[in-house]
């Protein structure tokens, strides 16, 4: 005799939420790195605060690193000192794992 609750496991095993499918269709296209720099874009102010954000003026990731264009070498001077604690902010609030942050 066939299990219900076996096959139903089964069955549940190929469901995805949306943002598995959201995921896996933009690395499909191409378009995930600009997605994710989108995302750190707008939670930039939440991730390094207000002064942050009025002096950054680009936010790139290639090859799993945060590339940052910083106008302030204060500003600079500060990420740079808590680099950990914005990578840990980062995956946190958008579940993104980064190596490390470049200035330049």
């Amino acid at each position: 005799m066939i299990n219900p609750d076996k096959e139903r496991n089964n069955y549940n095993k190929h469901i995805k939420t949306l943002s598995q499918v959201t995921e896996q269709t933009l690395k499909k296209l191409g378009l995930y790195q600009g997605y994710i720099e989108f995302k750190i874009n707008k939670e930039w102010k939440n991730i390094a605060g207000q002064h942050a954000k009025e002096y950054t003026a680009e936010i790139k990731i290639i090859n799993n690193k945060l590339y940052i264009k910083v106008l302030s070498s204060v500003l600079r001077n500060e990420i740079n000192m808590n680099k950990d604690h914005i990578l840990k902010q980062i995956y946190e609030l958008l579940s993104i794992k980064l190596d490390d942050i470049i200035f330049y």
